[in-house]
């Protein structure tokens, strides 16, 4: 899998530098170098830090971006850049995008509660939804003997202390409505990301994590056991991970997905052809398993207009 995710990155990379130069249309992205802060938390800027970012491996949100650019060339064999606009949270390339002209040349990825939820910080609700592309679900871990995620939810007579990625992260409604919950003693604890979370498990400061699987999969040989999947169906790559549903917990899902957004008041003439460029970014097989590696499941969805 690894030889497969570095051919694919390398071949993306290369067509994209070959267009950037005359390029006619733009993606638009808000993902900092290193993914987003969900999966890998807020760190402090230096130039130690810019000088090692400009030679690490990019992150799958950069690959992503990539993919989702190169299919929309492909459709209309005119190039596509990608540009990285993530100042003030990420909320610096959503305005830009809604400022630009609907002319469809300017689009968004970005990410957005794949559940039915108020509208995700950072992205204006005038920016207005083509497709999602991809999803990325949570998972529940923990480092205890269990396996069964209801019997460590239910079987402690102390209040459980489950680390997630933030407030503001999907993690944090399904975890709210389990503390209402009066049979489940249960305390959220919020960490600046995923990576934060899971080093909070490592030290034993909480018993269970909710965090995004990208930010877990790379230790799925490790210590850490997975107890299920927050989304309505198992995860490829942790087939025997049951879903919440399955463990037990009903409307539990916490997953995030990647869509792609136009200006407001873009022509519906000018989106359908987009959308439908976009209903293929799941078609290449060695895509899907790239991003599977990564802990994100390439799916379209269109939206309703």
């Amino acid at each position: 899998m690894k030889t497969v995710r570095s051919v694919f990155v390398l071949a993306t990379l290369l067509q994209s530098c070959a267009y950037a130069a005359t390029a006619s249309r733009e993606l638009v992205h808000p993902f900092p170098p290193g993914g987003p802060a969900e999966v890998v938390g807020a760190t402090r800027a230096s130039r130690t830090l810019r000088a090692m970012q400009r030679y690490a491996a990019p992150a799958f949100t950069d690959v992503l971006a990539m993919h989702v650019a190169q299919t929309l060339r492909e459709d209309r064999s005119e190039p596509v850049t990608v540009t990285r606009q993530h100042r003030r949270g990420g909320s610096a390339a959503a305005l830009a995008v809604a400022s630009s002209p609907p002319d469809g040349r300017t689009l968004l990825l970005a990410t957005v509660p794949a559940t039915p939820v108020r509208a995700q910080a950072g992205i204006p609700e005038r920016v207005e939804r083509i497709a999602a592309v991809g999803r990325m679900p949570y998972v529940w871990v923990s480092q205890s003997g269990t396996h069964d995620l209801a019997g460590l939810l239910r079987g402690g007579t102390t209040r459980l202390l489950v680390g997630h990625p933030g407030e503001r992260t999907a993690a944090y409604r399904p975890l709210a409505r389990l503390r209402s919950d009066p049979v489940i003693a249960l305390e959220p604890v919020a960490y600046n990301g995923g990576i934060a979370a899971l080093n909070a498990l490592a030290g034993a400061q909480v018993a269970a994590a909710l965090v995004p699987l990208p930010a877990v999969l790379p230790y799925a040989s490790g210590q850490i056991r997975f107890l299920a999947i927050a989304d309505r169906e198992r995860y490829a790559s942790l087939p025997d991970v049951p879903t919440t549903r399955e463990a037990g917990l009903q409307d539990a899902e916490a997953v995030v997905a990647f869509a792609v957004f136009a200006p407001p008041a873009t022509p519906a003439a000018l989106v359908r052809p987009v959308a439908a460029a976009l209903s293929r970014v799941a078609e290449t097989p060695g895509a899907r398993a790239l991003f599977l590696d990564y802990g994100v499941r390439l799916e379209y969805s269109a939206a309703g207009r």
